[in-house]
């Protein structure tokens, strides 16, 4: 689930709220008979308040799915990560790889406090190449929750272009790369990748 944007209970968001939203569809996921083994959440906070990420965790104690969280432009790194420690990798970014039944699960956190659009700095970088040397599975999938990689990541046209390069240097064990933000469907490819 992407954008989820929750709010402390009784603010709302365009007139509607993003807590009741949530549950439905959580409901709705654990109840499926079709549902998928576990899930992943992306851009919990509407503004990255502290308040916002008590929510989620007292909620996702519920779940009968496991889930794992990802940071998106809304949120707040340190506030997030504050409450859910164990999504830190050791650069304290709210990333990480999880293996499914489908293969490896790259969360990639581009989050950026400056800007809305994200980042791919260099350490970023580094962890992209080093997981994807190391990933046992030719069928990975990588998770991110901020703006598609594009010209608008902080760093410009070289961010674009070494995510680009990391990604097209592992194209054979990449099935999936997968984007939040753009709150709609979407689908089809870029240069190759759904």
């Amino acid at each position: 689930m992407s954008d989820i944007h929750l709010t402390t209970p009784g603010r709302t968001i365009f007139g509607r709220d993003p807590m009741q939203n949530f549950e439905r569809a959580g409901s709705g996921a654990c109840r499926s008979p079709r549902r998928r083994a576990d899930g992943d959440l992306g851009d919990l906070s509407g503004i990255g308040e502290l308040a916002d990420y008590h929510l989620p965790r007292e909620r996702l104690n519920g779940f009968s799915i496991p889930v794992r969280l990802c940071i998106g432009n809304h949120d707040h790194r340190e506030r997030c990560l504050s409450l859910f420690p164990k999504c830190a990798d050791a650069d304290w970014f709210a990333q990480g790889v999880h293996d499914t039944s489908f293969g490896g699960y790259l969360l990639l956190d581009t989050y950026d406090l400056q800007t809305a659009a994200g980042s791919f700095c260099p350490a970023r970088q580094a962890w992209l190449e080093r997981q994807r040397m190391t990933a046992r599975s030719s069928c990975s999938c990588i998770t991110i929750y901020s703006r598609p990689a594009s010209r608008r990541w902080t760093g410009s046209a070289c961010s674009m272009m070494q995510f680009r390069s990391i990604v097209t240097k592992h194209r054979s064990k990449i099935r999936h790369i997968f984007f939040g933000h753009c709150h709609i469907v979407p689908g089809g490819s870029v240069r190759a990748f759904p």
